[in-house]
């Protein structure tokens, strides 16, 4: 915690730039700003001001942020600018990743996921009937019941289905291309989506387990770090193993929500946490 921070009771949404810089979206401040916080000095500054526009999630890449509101937007990290890559009003600002050329997102109420070109903004669907529901399967024949947050590891996208209590994957409908190493970040590009459960049973409870043996509270956002998802659930962070769908506790106390620090993960307690980053090194 940052004494003095501007960033109010809720943060939304968080992206880590170069250096470990994090973008933050608070509730204090106008949700029209882009807050930057410097992790190593405790400094914070407004970084983007978007006027009237309400802004949701965060995600970065080298050169530039890039936020989901009445639309896609891309932000300078040099200076700030902002230009709207694409005009969508049914895009979602809950959950929004870059994965290579492209950027991963939320529309239609959180049951469909959509691509984005970063070149010129055209967009896909990847899954999702666009309906409330729980039904695995490719492209349309997926049903999520709100996507709040997406992860990619450079191959696939993870998928937090909060009202479903679950982690989905979707894998790329079409393999990339064979002379090419799948985890090329600059070829991330998925179509008609795969969509399975790799993780929780449905239950709304943090419990570990492997695969659908574990269970999920509300899940929230979610990160890919060295081969694990680390999920935000309703009091606890969980972390998933992606090559065994072993799913522990990694900190935080299921079934007694809080607002603690603690010395020890079992210690420290989550009420609720919305934003889940990783600089590589810490969450």
């Amino acid at each position: 915690e940052v004494a003095g921070s501007p960033f109010g009771r809720y943060t939304y949404s968080l992206a880590v730039g170069p250096g470990g810089v994090l973008y933050v979206d608070g509730d204090s401040s106008p949700d029209y700003l882009v807050d930057r916080l410097d992790a190593a000095t405790g400094t914070f500054s407004v970084f983007a001001d978007f006027g009237s526009v309400s802004v949701g999630s965060l995600t970065a890449d080298g050169q530039s942020l890039w936020a989901a509101g009445a639309g896609i937007y891309r932000v300078s990290l040099a200076d700030g600018s902002i230009v709207q890559l694409t005009h969508d009003s049914t895009v979602d600002s809950v959950a929004l990743v870059s994965a290579g050329d492209y950027l991963y997102g939320v529309v239609g109420n959180g049951y469909v996921v959509r691509r984005w070109s970063k070149a010129d903004g055209s967009a896909l669907n990847v899954a999702g009937s666009g309906a409330s529901g729980y039904v695995d399967g490719t492209g349309t024949d997926a049903w999520f019941n709100t996507v709040a947050g997406i992860a990619s590891d450079g191959t696939n996208l993870w998928i937090t289905d909060i009202n479903n209590n679950r982690l989905r994957e979707v894998v790329a409908g079409a393999p990339l291309p064979a002379a090419l190493l799948p985890s090329a970040a600059s070829t991330v590009s998925m179509s008609a989506g795969s969509v399975s459960t790799f993780a929780g049973s449905g239950s709304a409870a943090s419990v570990a387990g492997v695969g659908v043996g574990a269970s999920f509270y509300a899940p929230h956002s979610s990160v890919v770090v060295g081969g694990f998802a680390y999920v935000a659930d309703y009091d606890a962070i969980m972390r998933v193993d992606l090559s065994s769908g072993v799913t522990s506790v990694l900190a935080g106390q299921p079934g007694s929500a809080g607002c603690v620090a603690g010395t020890t993960g079992s210690s420290a307690k989550f009420y609720s946490p919305y934003g889940l980053v990783s600089d590589g090194y810490y969450l």
